[in-house]
């Protein structure tokens, strides 16, 4: 059912009420999913200790989780967030969803039954984060003050309902109609926190928790608080990552917790709503690379022909590369797509607009195809591509790992190229290589 770090469609169908026909059959696509048993791997995550994005300083592996832990300087941070923002379908129900957990010796719950931190703050939803601020989406929040339901929309908090102000269960252990579970919510067991909303972006938004192992249904989910908001959308984009944010909040102590995994599935819909692609061609490209063993990128990554990132300011496109085509068809070729987070690590790139754009002109990505040198030193080589006699014979070379091409946020998507032969002579080539932008 999975393929590297990006889940095929689940083969599970729910009934499950949609706008437009009651208990209709609703199939579930898990888009993301991170393992954490498979670490700390750029390709699934992206971490900050500090603001400063892959430092592992707040971070370490434990079989099953990662455990967060922030230092006990004044304004220590430690953010994870799935590599990929889910890509909502409008008449769809999103869920992100994480298993998380704050460590006990940073709770507190009082004789109501409301729950605070010792000290810091932590966030957990499917939110936009600028490097300083929630700038778009929705979270649980837990402080020395309290716990809330917050949406937030271009950097403010549009919504902010307290524990004991929820709408569905106030998780307090009191029972009664405000706590009908009788449920005390304690944030230093591993919740498996969910956020379904529906319907456009206009529809209900809510946080809960999942209450059965295995697939999550909706109807399975104990519900803690929704919102409904009144003739607009909740927020600009429902396309987020999923993250989790521990903040020792200018205080001198540390905060930690650990998170078992986080998932972005949807309900109903198959794929993003919109999707264009853009043809990269470059020809008359010499080839003038050689190596006797290819298998090998790291010691020879080969020429660059594309590099392919996000517009600035565009954090939650879909961005895909397929596969490439190229002529002639003959010659003995590997291609390399690598991942790389510093723009630097390409020698004289020059960023611009695709020009061949099919079916509209409003491209939100940039290309290169003037980079002549690729640093690998810092790179993650996602896949390779290997021709050997014809296009019909490009065969997938599993190094390091087995991993789709969709292209995480923060990642610019390289392109390289490397002859088999080392006796050769060099070659050139005409390449065309679709990138698939998606919303």
């Amino acid at each position: 059912m999975s393929k590297g770090y990006e889940l095929g469609t689940a083969k599970v169908f729910q009934d499950f009420s949609t706008p437009f026909n009651v208990l209709k059959t609703a199939k579930q696509t898990v888009q993301l999913s991170v393992d954490p048993n498979r670490g700390l791997t750029r390709s699934r995550y992206g971490w900050f200790s500090n603001g400063e994005m892959f430092d592992e300083s707040h971070f370490s592996e434990e079989p099953g989780q990662i455990v967060i832990s922030t230092g006990s300087n004044g304004s220590d941070t430690a953010r994870i967030r799935s590599a990929f923002a889910g890509q909502y379908v409008s008449q769809a129900m999103g869920q992100p969803g994480h298993a998380v957990k704050i460590d006990s010796d940073y709770v507190n719950i009082d004789s109501d039954g409301l729950v605070s931190l010792t000290n810091g703050n932590v966030k957990l939803g499917a939110f936009m984060h600028d490097g300083s601020q929630v700038s778009e989406g929705f979270f649980l929040e837990y402080d020395t003050s309290g716990t809330r339901f917050v949406i937030v929309r271009d950097g403010s908090r549009v919504t902010e309902v307290s524990q004991e102000d929820w709408n569905k269960d106030t998780m307090t252990g009191q029972a009664g109609s405000d706590n009908p579970s009788g449920d005390q919510l304690d944030p230093s067991e591993m919740y498996i926190y969910n956020y379904p909303f529906t319907w456009y972006n206009s529809g209900r938004i809510a946080v809960g928790q999942s209450r059965v192992k295995g697939f999550p249904e909706p109807q399975q989910l104990q519900l803690w608080h929704e919102f409904i908001p009144g003739g607009e959308p909740n927020i600009n984009t429902a396309n987020l990552p999923v993250q989790v944010m521990f903040d020792n909040d200018g205080t001198d102590n540390t905060l930690s917790g650990s998170i078992g995994g986080l998932q972005y599935t949807i309900y109903g819909g198959n794929g993003p709503t919109e999707k264009r692609t853009t043809d990269l061609i470059q020809n008359d490209i010499d080839v003038d690379v050689q190596r006797n063993d290819p298998i090998d990128p790291p010691a020879e990554p080969g020429k660059p022909i594309f590099a392919v990132k996000r517009k600035d300011g565009i954090r939650d496109l879909e961005v895909n590369i397929r596969d490439i085509e190229i002529v002639p068809e003959d010659e003995r070729l590997y291609f390399y797509l690598w991942h790389i987070y510093d723009e630097s690590m390409l020698t004289d790139a020059n960023f611009t607009e695709p020009v061949t754009v099919n079916h509209s002109k409003e491209t939100k990505i940039e290309v290169d195809k003037e980079a002549t040198a690729l640093d690998t030193s810092e790179a993650v080589n996602v896949r390779t591509f290997r021709v050997s006699g014809s296009k019909d014979e490009i065969k997938e070379s599993i190094f390091p790992e087995d991993a789709e091409s969709r292209l995480p946020m923060d990642a610019i998507a390289v392109l390289t190229v490397v002859e088999s032969d080392p006796n050769g002579n060099g070659t050139e080539i005409d390449v065309v290589m679709p990138v698939i932008e998606g919303f």
